[in-house]
């Protein structure tokens, strides 16, 4: 028999106020068949007025502001270290702290680990910012006022195409001479060139309003109608300023999403909305679609080829199967979508378990996929991984722990990942890889398991099972991703530490506070004069 949580004594005892009801989803009520079709219908037209005409100015850069962080963002971890004549002592100090490497080390290097080896001559890391290549002003700009969040965002993101077009590149190189052409190509990138990299934060700020049009439907839920939030959702959506702030890349967009982050968790934090039993988290749903995704995109060639060196008509099939093209979002929409269809049916009916439902939600997410493949809009690789995960995701829903992660909440997590990818991006040496992402994302999945099964445990003999069980093979796994260059040891370690304390703050009914944290300290490091508004929610947190 489970022992009460803290958490529930509390609201038991005596002269407590009754406990609000918990929280339900997807009710089968017309009410909320409409307000979730308008809701999905306003982000999708305001998705649409954000990412039409994303060349508006024709390569010209006319928005002044963007202009300048356009130089920013291509030049940061790219162009050697600049220094005027009064900055003289300095230079000689990064060199004299990051010295050139030996000429005889370098001889049997390949030609990109050489490169970059001599990039990073008097060049310091992330927490050197005498020598660092990530300070605008070490790179010729004197004065940069915006914040460093959305510029080193930008710049991973950047980073980061052009390593999954070089990773696809790759894959279908036949020589020595084939891979050198790929990294030639990497270098010459238009995704990280002044004429390109604008794009990408145009795409930022698209995405983040967006977002900011959910966040504004989430808010006035909490504190007024569905009806009045679909109002102030549709209102957003349609104004004229945003729709303009999000065909520029500057730091207004994604900042304002930050800001509507930390409101919409201080709004839980002050609705208590942590201490009321948690029924839904589709973490697991997310993080499984992310991972498909990226193993289409980064090793579907490796795989298929693998394949195509078996014996048989095997082999023979493997090597005409055709991979995906040039990275594109839709495929990710469509895992999305597919494991939501095969395990939004098990959240009708909790705690019981419907074997119909469970049906009906594989075949839903097996005929997304099915459909999807038959299109062409994923890869015959995405759709086998894709499918296994949807099979999974049933299973999951038959043994009825399709909602482990739910004490934990889903918002903080997805926010930390983002983070820890950003920061192991900048601390590490390499190029930055999705796969990192990845890793991160799965860490944080198993800590939010972590925090469900420490939220049911009713001794202590139960809490340590599942830390052997859980966290030491995670805390395992991560450093041997350490070793094998996978991830940096700063961000591994980061890891950790995030993981240990929104496992606790899961586990004990505090999610909301962790979650504030993360979004109060990345609106801040947005831009800086955003802290009026953050402090006074800060304040009212505090007294909370």
């Amino acid at each position: 028999m489970r022992m009460a949580h803290p958490e529930e004594l509390h609201a038991l005892s005596p002269g407590s106020p009754s406990p609000r009801p918990a929280r339900r989803w997807f009710l089968a009520r017309w009410q909320d068949v409409v307000s979730w079709a308008l809701l999905i219908a306003i982000l999708a037209t305001g998705f649409s007025l954000r990412a039409v005409g994303h060349n508006w100015d024709d390569f010209t850069h006319l928005h002044p502001d963007e202009r300048f962080l356009t130089d920013v963002a291509s030049r940061i971890r790219a162009s050697g270290l600049f220094f005027g004549e009064a900055q003289a002592l300095q230079q000689l100090r990064c060199q004299e702290r990051y010295p050139a490497p030996d000429m005889t080390a370098l001889q049997n290097l390949a030609q990109r680990e050489r490169d970059a080896l001599l990039g990073r001559s008097g060049v310091g890391g992330y927490f050197d910012a005498d020598c660092s290549y990530l300070n605008p002003n070490n790179i010729g700009f004197g004065l940069y006022v915006y914040g460093q969040f959305p510029l080193f965002s930008i710049r991973v993101l950047a980073e980061s195409m052009t390593e999954v077009e070089r990773a696809q590149c790759l894959e279908t190189a036949q020589n020595d001479n084939d891979e050198l052409n790929c990294d030639f190509e990497a270098r010459l990138s238009h995704w990280e060139q002044y004429n390109g990299i604008h794009f990408v934060g145009r795409a930022m700020s698209t995405m983040a309003d967006t977002l900011s049009i959910l966040l504004i439907f989430l808010i006035g839920a909490k504190l007024f109608t569905r009806w009045q939030a679909l109002l102030g959702a549709a209102l957003y959506a349609f104004a004229a300023f945003p729709i303009q702030q999000s065909h520029f890349w500057t730091v207004d967009a994604f900042t304002s999403l930050w800001v509507m982050l930390t409101i919409y968790t201080a709004v839980n934090v002050l609705d208590d909305d942590a201490q009321r039993p948690a029924q839904f988290s589709p973490l697991l749903w997310w993080v499984a679609a992310f991972t498909v995704w990226v193993v289409e995109l980064t090793q579907s060639g490796t795989l298929l080829g693998a394949l195509g060196r078996l014996p048989g008509p095997l082999g023979a099939a493997a090597a005409d199967v055709p991979t995906l093209g040039a990275p594109t979002a839709w495929p990710l929409l469509v895992y999305g979508v597919a494991l939501s269809l095969a395990a939004i049916p098990a959240s009708w009916v909790r705690p019981a378990r419907n074997p119909y439902l469970l049906t009906i939600g594989l075949a839903l997410g097996i005929g997304v996929v099915v459909l999807a493949l038959v299109l062409g809009v994923i890869s015959p690789i995405g759709a086998v991984a894709a499918g296994l995960a949807v099979v999974l995701i049933a299973l999951l829903n038959a043994a009825g722990l399709n909602q482990w992660a739910a004490p934990g909440g889903t918002l903080p997590w997805l926010m930390a990942a983002y983070c820890l990818w950003v920061f192991d991006a900048l601390a590490h040496a390499s190029r930055p890889s999705l796969t990192t992402l990845v890793i991160y994302l799965m860490v944080l999945a198993v800590a939010a398991l972590l925090a469900g099964a420490l939220f049911r445990a009713s001794t202590r003999q139960e809490r340590v099972f599942w830390l052997m069980v859980l966290a030491l093979p995670v805390s395992i796994w991560l450093g041997l991703d350490v070793l094998a260059g996978a991830v940096s040891w700063e961000g591994a370690l980061a890891a950790l530490l995030l993981a240990g304390a929104l496992t606790w703050a899961g586990a004990y009914g505090y999610r909301d506070y962790a979650a504030f944290g993360i979004a109060f300290a990345a609106a801040l490091a947005g831009r800086v004069n955003v802290a009026p508004v953050v402090g006074v929610l800060l304040l009212a947190v505090l007294i909370r």
